[in-house]
């Protein structure tokens, strides 16, 4: 089966969370040994780790919402009809379209301060537009994760209704 532009998309950048994740895991092994062995830990570990974490988290997202993987907790969905669930998956996709609109218009903003202003880490003086970069485009590629939901969702709730047609 072909996989969606989407589902490629998804896929790559979650490719780049799990690079991120093993040089997160590499960089603090490779710190704990030599500060255990040597007494000379490596200079900016922590900023090291904290960016590849911004990558793996936000890379990382637009998959989990593709997949629907985020943790729920489905207490009543064995109450509920099969319809009733799905008003409320559309509910839940509407919500978290507001929300992650809204924190990627504040992260834009943000990210375009630290860019003006030339911030940069304090150790390793990276740019710190290296740690926005992900968060922006993950922040994008999950909003759009979330309209496709949202549009297979209403598109899924409309085949379940039933048709009216004299």
């Amino acid at each position: 089966m072909a996989r969606s532009p989407s589902d490629r998309l998804s896929r790559w950048l979650s490719n780049g969370a799990a690079v991120a994740l093993v040089a997160m895991l590499g960089i603090t092994i490779a710190d704990v040994a030599l500060r255990n062995l040597f007494n000379q830990p490596i200079l900016g570990t922590t900023e090291i780790v904290q960016m590849t974490l911004v990558y793996v988290v936000f890379l990382g997202i637009p998959e989990t919402f593709l997949k629907r993987s985020h943790v729920t907790v489905d207490i009543a969905d064995h109450l509920l009809s099969r319809r009733t669930i799905r008003w409320f998956d559309l509910i839940g996709s509407v919500a978290a379209l507001a929300l992650l609109s809204v924190m990627l218009w504040m992260m834009a903003d943000n990210a375009w301060d630290a860019y003006d202003l030339g911030d940069t880490t304090s150790d390793l003086t990276i740019p710190l537009t290296v740690f926005w970069a992900p968060m922006l485009v993950g922040g994008a590629c999950s909003v759009v994760a979330i309209v496709l939901l949202a549009w297979r969702d209403l598109r899924n709730r409309a085949e379940d209704e039933p048709c009216h047609h004299n």
